[in-house]
């Protein structure tokens, strides 16, 4: 069951937490917090994995999945 669901750029979205991370493949993982995401994001991009399929961490805010850092 789908809890969180916004537009990223022109798509519909819908996860189960309000942080994810979107990969270029279009998959996305979904994380509790803003800091499970950044650690999981600096984990990943040190594989070789992050150079074909970067992912990129987003946050639901009003209806919108919105690029936060990390």
């Amino acid at each position: 069951m789908t809890a969180f669901e916004g537009k990223l750029k022109n798509a519909t979205v819908s996860a189960q937490t309000e942080v994810i991370v979107h990969f270029a493949d279009n998959q996305l993982l979904d994380f509790d917090s803003l800091e499970d995401a950044k650690a999981f994001l600096k984990f990943y991009r040190s594989s070789p994995t992050a150079k074909q399929n970067p992912g990129k961490l987003y946050a639901l805010r009003l209806g919108q999945w919105s690029e936060a850092p990390g």
